[in-house]
């Protein structure tokens, strides 16, 4: 995408967001959430920040090497600094690794960033994990096929920050932490870890009108940073319009039953009867539940979930991290097919498609 169009879409979404910040939200529950997690545990990714702040609005651009530290330039009175400090790809996730500088000394917690690759296709931002000592890990969609094979230059845009108290505690808010406004930007180059696609041609199955056909999967290889992991491309047709095609994901423990998946990311979440069951079963007889459910949008991009258009039709990836065995296979079932109206009905199915991988 060239500059002037980048900046074109971005300034109105940023003065949107700006307008629609209620004055008197407190957003300090969710940066304690984000911020005495344990190491490396993962929890999404606030999708709407809100604080009482001054909005400043400015496009800068920072540059960065491969693996270098380079910063954003500082937008933003309290001058603070973006540096990436690591980038690893795959078929199954995208992850970014950076800290922010400042000559105050606070903890800088990212409340909403971005990140489109150089034709402009953006990528979903599934969740996130930050430390009290500053790291500060960004785990976004994974990269199509065809841009795992080469190096790729993304960019990712950070456009608010909670600047907190060192002396912060879970019990202890101080009064004059706040949110700040901007847009902290840097590209980078990152080489991914390419794997396997393979085409799946497997027949469309098709259960009370709800139409699910496996379309592809991709095949993660384990690497230093990023474990084995498969990713499945699936179309379903039938779907009410405007309702969300949801699925259950998880991070339970790998002691039967449904198991934990292995993606540092993964945070699962609260099962809820509106959403539909989809399992893994893998040839050492484990069964998973995707850990992440990203939907594609008509123009290829990655999003969190949407309603469904008019047409009836979505496309997800579902995002596994596993070490395969073969036999592999995709079993939908029981799915809520819910109707505009909220009223819903139960499809047993199931839709079971066996995987060539493995």
């Amino acid at each position: 995408m060239a500059e002037n169009d980048f900046e074109t879409r971005l300034g109105p979404l940023l003065r949107q967001t700006a307008n629609d910040i209620p004055s008197d939200a407190d957003v300090t529950p969710r940066v304690h959430s984000r911020l005495y997690a344990p190491s490396r545990q993962w929890l999404p990714r606030w999708s709407g920040a809100a604080a009482s702040m001054v909005v400043v609005v400015a496009l800068l651009v920072g540059t960065l090497a491969f693996f270098q530290s380079h910063g954003a330039a500082p937008v933003d009175a309290n001058q603070i600094v973006l540096h990436v400090d690591g980038v690893d790809a795959n078929a199954t996730l995208t992850v970014v690794r950076y800290h922010f500088t400042a000559p105050a000394s606070f903890i800088y917690s990212p409340l909403d960033d971005t990140l489109f690759d150089a034709l402009g296709n953006s990528y979903f931002d599934m969740s996130g994990s930050g430390s009290s000592q500053g790291g500060q890990i960004a785990d976004f969609g994974p990269l199509p096929p065809e841009a795992l094979q080469g190096r790729q230059t993304l960019t990712m845009t950070i456009h608010m920050i909670a600047v907190m108290s060192k002396t912060l505690t879970p019990e202890h808010v101080n009064a004059t932490d706040t949110v700040v406004s901007g847009s902290w930007r840097v590209s980078f180059d990152v080489t991914p870890v390419p794997g396997t696609s393979v085409s799946l041609n497997s027949a469309a199955q098709t259960h009370s009108g709800l139409t699910i056909q496996a379309l592809r999967a991709d095949v993660a290889p384990n690497s230093a940073n990023l474990p084995e992991g498969l990713r499945v491309v699936v179309k379903l047709s039938g779907l009410t319009p405007g309702t969300l095609p949801s699925f259950d994901t998880s991070n339970n423990s790998p002691e039967g039953g449904p198991t934990e998946s292995a993606c540092p990311g993964a945070s699962g979440g609260t099962s809820s009867p509106n959403d539909g069951q989809v399992l893994l079963s893998n040839g050492d007889g484990t069964q998973l539940q995707p850990a992440f459910v990203i939907q594609l949008t008509a123009a290829g991009a990655t999003t969190g979930l949407t309603p469904v258009p008019l047409d009836g039709t979505a496309e997800l990836e579902l995002i596994f991290c596993v070490q395969l065995q073969a036999p592999v296979a995709l079993t939908f079932g029981p799915v809520p097919a819910a109707t505009a109206g909220g009223a819903s009905h139960v499809i047993a199915g199931p839709w079971v498609f066996p995987l060539p991988v493995g």
